[in-house]
């Protein structure tokens, strides 16, 4: 039978739901450096659903650093499953590391406190609705101000296993980890310790475990997060290194350079070294050119690097070193004064364009085939156009039979099978935009037609899924205006349209559309207009807005696996204005994804074409510096190189004949880049010609080679790729056929693949699944040391539509029982391609059929036996069936049956029950019981009373009244219900903890266009006579002020106001003598209409009166003020105004961004704080950022009294 392949969570959702379990195992010290944990809690979510919750919790310590380490089952997709955000305790935290590259995911979450929090919890939220853990551990004697290193892996099997290379003496390895096959018991690695386990009744692990000790050898040293059992199932890993306060050694290293000489003049490769001594010893050392890193990290002397100078322009640069201890202490050499001069026309520094080449039409569209050869079209209006096909290598090139309509300012996608779709065009004769679509075949090198569309569409974009179908937005119907706002999707087997009409969405013409490794597709502009950036999930056929900035973008490419890199100014033929040199990149792997200002380009360019290089940076030719796309005076003819390691831009060797509008640009696989294309329009010069570039990496030594690689690849795979280069190649790239329009390319995807070398060859692991790299045809290059690459070889990833054959039934099925449980065994499946998973079915009658209702547990491919626990006892039948990756799904296996026995034996009851009273509640401990099948929970009381429940063998009751005695004790539970005995009693007397101030309730609004007032709603406070600040961010001019802040009736007083350079950064203050609900505060400007932004933050524990207020502004360098203050306890926050440019903040050290805004306007409006109180009263609190440190700003502190 064929079950589709399949709802998880729909199985799982139906599945019978557990109780809630918390966890809370007992708080571990370490060694001497003063790193511990102060409170380690964990939540088990045994129900399907969004989120996972930790159970209450509170600390001891202000500025602790607390991890959420969060798990989570998923669909049978890698890299699926995220948590995108976590929350709680009125904390920020910020991803540290996911792995997902196998089903589920395993997550790494930080965050800093800033004062004591009390009776808090945590929540992560992940997509869909699953199984999840999360454990929250909060540490002290933890640096808070540096991240420490972070590591992961994953495993379809083997032993879970990563390491990490730590970056200070003294450090700590945590891990979690997420086994999707089976709910299997972890046996942990030497020198570790099992932190929580979760078996899952969906039959996963999910788990935590850490280094039972510091790590005691002086950084940098390797630590190895692993488990020795299970080996065979599919398994994520992450790892982070917690750093210890630096405390102890306070010195820093000294560095001076000692090459090249100062003032002296360099070229080509250059050695650059230095020297560098410390008290304790060097752990590392890392030259800087102009300020940024540059060359690996040096770990022992001679510190020396070699230095390619033709990577940057002629003329003057400055090279230093940093050096850092094991303590983290660093110090910067001062820098030498080089001047670089080599030759201006050095190929190895700029490139070299070939000659210009005629030929028979303008470019207007062009794509890469499969054979390595390039197909153009040009269309105009009346006729069908002339198609060509070029052999790039000889020159050689053929015109093909014509397509069957006018392929002018069509759309155009690369179906799996390598043929070129061609989607819409140009109406010969009334309206304007076609519903015919086309397909060349490389391979017979002719045209045929495909279905037509359900709508006519001119400039639509094709986007090629994950699955393999293609889905097409935009286009015109019948004129210029008229939109066509419902996207289809072409089904290629069954050769149908399917209209989306719930996701309709009147996107602007040829809008960039590319498939995200989390299975939506982003929209993240369009060639001719710039747009917010949003995302489209197909199946759900649902639009959700991912960036409200409108930031331009002439052209635009999918650099690496879920990031973009856009620049220069959209535009159509005949358009008026300037264009702009503005570049932005957009990382959709992050939690909250935003386009951020990366360098800008020498030149202003509309009709820019951006191309993937096999080195894995990015080619910018061609454009012009206005929008018009006609004047062939104004055509940017130099081309630029991007880098996505520095984000910055190099010149290089310019065009020679010019490319505006209508032209495009290809890599081909020998890694030049072939340009044409321009005019095709009323009042433009037609460029009948074409011209190659050849990357300054074509010009450093010699090429490795490829002598053999697999042509049809698989998802999730290994490929070996025979080379006798294999110990030179530091990298692999895949890069999808372009396929090039209007200067972009509609299906534009790069990326670096990880890779081993082995006897002969690589051993290179391919992207996981069509979301990563949707099917069709890629070039895989291999990239030696130097940067120079082979000549690619073509693979081609299958789409899941062309593998109809289902896997062999699995075979010779058993079943065991045991008490409570069923075990089952079968032999392999066999398939085709291969086998990815095993669907489990059980019911209670025999001779029942498999379906998604009866459906319990999916294991990997790798996978052939399950233990079915938590069962009743009585007779069990089961089925199994083998997945395909094209979910073909195969016939069942024989029925089996098995007998679970009842378990009537209790636990024994738990031992040597103690309470301990301390600042963070009562503090329970005990020692295990034991049982037969095993304890699955420990049961509290207090004061003869049900508490809570919990996994591990410690508990703190954190509500506890000060002065109050209370008295526990605990009994243990197994899966059958069965109850221990209960232990023996234990009593203590509650302490109250120390009063400190707390963020009740914080609410933002970014105002994103320019109006007269900003306004936040949702304020929603707790206590009585509750302090209140509203922290004002705005544009404007050099006098620009809020005239008045209103909302919830109060008086709202201003505190600070920094406004001498312009705009404004200001903190207003009321108080709130009763709770509010879901009030409304506004802020108003004195005079004008601007983009702002306002916080309103309720604090508890907080004096009414005021504290000390400073201000500070300046026309350039990095953002500071300083206030002294009065009180102990005391806490300083900050707001300000970047008036230049919408640049991230880099906060100093100690201090935690609270928000920002980089707003459509150009402006950057933010809020930060101290992470902790300040412990004494006069003492100088500095609220400041590191960079950026060229703009304009303002900036106002305000000091937050603690309650006497």
């Amino acid at each position: 039978m064929f079950v589709p392949h399949r709802s998880r969570f729909a199985a799982f959702a139906a599945l019978a739901g557990l109780a809630a379990l918390t966890l809370t195992p007992v708080s571990t010290a370490t060694a001497a450096t003063g790193l511990a944990t102060d409170v380690v809690v964990s939540g088990h979510q045994t129900t399907a659903s969004s989120t996972v919750v930790s159970p209450v919790f509170s600390t001891t310590q202000s500025g602790e650093l607390l991890l959420a380490f969060v798990t989570a089952d998923g669909p049978a997709v890698a890299g699926s499953e995220t948590f995108p955000s976590v929350t709680g305790a009125g904390l920020t935290w910020q991803l540290r590391k996911r792995v997902n590259a196998q089903y589920g995911t395993a997550e790494i979450w930080q965050a800093v406190s800033g004062s004591v929090i009390t009776n808090a919890t945590v929540t992560a939220t992940h997509g869909g609705s699953a199984l999840a853990a999360i454990t929250v551990v909060g540490f002290t004697g933890a640096d808070t101000a540096t991240a420490g290193a972070v590591a992961g892996a994953s495993g379809a099997s083997g032993a879970p296993s990563t390491t990490l290379t730590t970056t200070r003496t003294g450090s700590w390895v945590w891990g979690v980890g997420e086994d999707w096959d089976n709910a299997a018991a972890r046996t942990v690695g030497s020198g570790q310790t099992k932190v929580d386990e979760d078996l899952a009744s969906s039959g996963d692990t999910f788990w935590t475990q850490r280094q039972t000790s510091v790590t005691t050898a002086a950084a940098p040293t390797s630590v190895t997060i692993n488990d020795t059992a299970p080996t065979n199932d599919r398994w994520n890993l992450a790892a982070i290194e917690v750093l210890p306060a630096n405390t102890q050694d306070t010195t820093p290293p000294t560095v001076s350079m000692s090459g090249p000489a100062d003032g002296s003049t360099v070229t080509g490769t250059v050695a650059v070294s230095a020297t560098a001594t410390d008290n304790v010893g060097v752990a590392s050392v890392q030259f800087l050119l102009d300020g940024a890193p540059v060359g690996a990290v040096v770990t022992s002397s001679p510190y020396t690097i070699q230095w390619d100078s033709t990577s940057v322009a002629n003329g003057t640069h400055t090279l230093s070193a940093t050096a850092r201890d094991g303590a983290d202490n660093q110090a910067t050499a001062p820098p030498v004064t080089v001047t670089v001069s080599n030759s201006a026309n050095d190929p190895s520094v700029v490139g070299s364009w070939g000659p210009v080449v005629p030929w028979p039409e303008v470019s207007i569209h062009a794509a890469l085939t499969d054979t390595g050869k390039v197909l153009t079209w040009q269309g105009d209006f009346s006729a069908n156009g002339q198609q060509y096909l070029l052999d790039p290598v000889s020159g050689d090139y053929i015109q093909v039979p014509n397509g069957a309509v006018d392929l002018f300012c069509a759309g155009q996608a690369v179906l799996a099978d390598g043929r070129i779709a061609v989607i819409g065009g140009t109406a010969t004769s009334g309206g304007l935009g076609i519903t015919a679509v086309n397909a060349f075949d490389p391979s017979t090198q002719t045209w045929a037609p495909l279905k037509s569309m359900n709508h006519p569409r001119w400039y639509p974009t094709g986007t090629t899924l994950a699955d393999g179908r293609v889905l097409v937005t935009s286009g015109s119907n019948t004129g210029l205006t008229d939109i066509v706002p419902i996207p289809e999707v072409y089904n290629p087997p069954a050769n149908t349209w399917t209209d989306l009409t719930a996701a309709s969405n009147p996107i602007p013409y040829y809008p960039f559309m590319y498939q995200l490794p989390d299975g939506r597709v982003l929209q993240a502009g369009a060639s001719e207009q710039a747009t917010s950036t949003q995302a489209l999930d197909v199946a759900k056929q649902q639009w959700t807005t991912i960036d409200s900035q409108v930031l331009d973008g002439a052209s635009i490419t999918n650099y690496a696996p879920g990031k973009f890199l856009k620049a220069g100014t959209a535009s159509d033929g005949g358009f008026t204005g300037l264009s702009a040199n503005t570049a932005y990149t957009l990382d959709m792997n992050q939690p909250n994804p935003a386009w951020k200002a990366t360098a800008s380009m020498a030149y202003p360019r509309s009709f820019v074409d951006l191309t993937n290089l096999p080195d894995g940076t990015v080619l910018a030719t061609g454009g012009g510096t206005d929008k018009s796309g006609q004047d062939v005076t104004k055509a940017v003819k130099p081309a630029e190189i991007w880098n996505p390691g520095t984000g910055t831009w190099t010149t290089v060797a310019a065009l020679t004949a010019p490319r505006l509008y209508h032209s495009v640009a290809l890599l081909l696989p020998d890694g030049r880049v072939f340009v044409s294309g321009g005019g095709g329009d009323n009042g433009v010069t037609n460029q009948l010609s074409y011209q190659i570039y050849s990357p300054p990496y074509l010009f450093k030594g010699a090429r490795p080679t490829i002598t053999s690689a697999p042509s049809t690849v698989q998802y999730g795979s290994t490929a070996f790729i025979q080379t006798p280069d294999a110990a030179g190649i530091t990298s692999v790239s895949l890069i999808r056929t372009g396929s090039d329009t209007h200067a972009f390319d509609q299906n534009t995807r790069g990326m670096q693949l990880s890779f081993t070398q082995t006897a002969g060859g690589l051993n290179v692991q391919l992207p996981p699944n069509g979301n990563w790299a949707p099917p069709g045809y890629y070039m895989l290059t291999i990239v030696n040391g130097k940067g120079v690459p082979s000549t690619a070889a073509m693979v081609r990833f299958p789409a899941p539509y062309e593998d109809t054959v289902p896997p062999t039934a699995p075979g010779a099925p058993t079943a065991t029982g045991a008490v409570g449980s069923v075990t089952l065994g079968w032999t392999a499946s066999t398939d085709n391609v291969g086998v990815t998973g095993y669907d489990i079915y059980r019911s209670t009658t025999s001779g029942f059929t498999p379906s998604a209702a009866n459906l319990v547990k999916q294991v990997g491919g790798s996978t052939t036996s399950y233990t079915d626990t938590g069962l009743a006892a009585g007779t069990y039948y089961y089925q199994v069936e083998a997945v395909d990756a094209a979910g073909n799904a195969s016939p069942p296996s024989g029925e089996v049956s098995g007998t679970a026995l009842a378990d009537t034996t209790p636990p024994s009851a738990p031992g040597n029950l103690t309470a301990s009273a301390g600042a963070a509640g009562i503090a329970l401990s005990w020692t295990a019981s034991t049982d037969d099948v095993g304890v699955v929970r420990y049961n509290i009381t207090r004061n003869g009373s049900p508490l809570t429940t919990t996994t591990g063998t410690g508990y703190t009751d954190a509500a506890v009244v000060g002065g109050t005695s209370y008295t526990y004790t605990v009994t243990a539970q197994d899966a059958a219900g069965n109850v221990s005995a209960a232990s023996n009693s234990a009593t203590a007397t509650a302490v109250s903890g120390p009063k400190a101030i707390t963020v009740d309730k914080l609410v933002t609004k970014h105002q994103g266009t320019a109006a007269s007032t900003v306004a936040v709603g949702g304020l929603t406070t707790t206590g009585t006579n509750e302090l209140l600040l509203a922290f004002i961010s705005s544009d404007g001019g050099n006098a620009a002020q809020i005239g008045s802040v209103s909302g919830g009736g109060l008086t709202w007083t201003l505190r600070q106001r920094a406004n001498i350079q312009a705009g404004t950064a200001e903190v207003w203050q009321a108080v709130a003598p009763t709770p509010l609900s879901n009030v409304t505060v506004t802020a108003t400007q004195k005079s004008g209409s601007w983009q702002s932004s306002l916080t309103v933050a309720g604090f508890l524990g907080a004096d009414s009166g005021a504290g000390a207020v400073t201000a500070a502004n300046g026309s350039s360098g990095a953002p500071s003020a300083t206030l002294t203050t009065t009180r102990a306890g005391s806490w300083v926050w900050g707001v300000g105004t970047d008036w230049t440019a919408a640049r991230a903040r880099t906060v100093g050290a100690g201090q935690t961004l609270v928000d920002q805004y980089l707003s459509p306007s150009g402006d950057t409006y933010w809020l930060q704080r101290t992470n902790a109180p300040t412990a004494a009263a006069g003492t100088a609190v500095t609220i400041n950022d590191t960079a950026p440190t060229t703009d304009l700003w303002d900036l106002a502190l305000v000091e937050i009294l603690p309650a006497p």
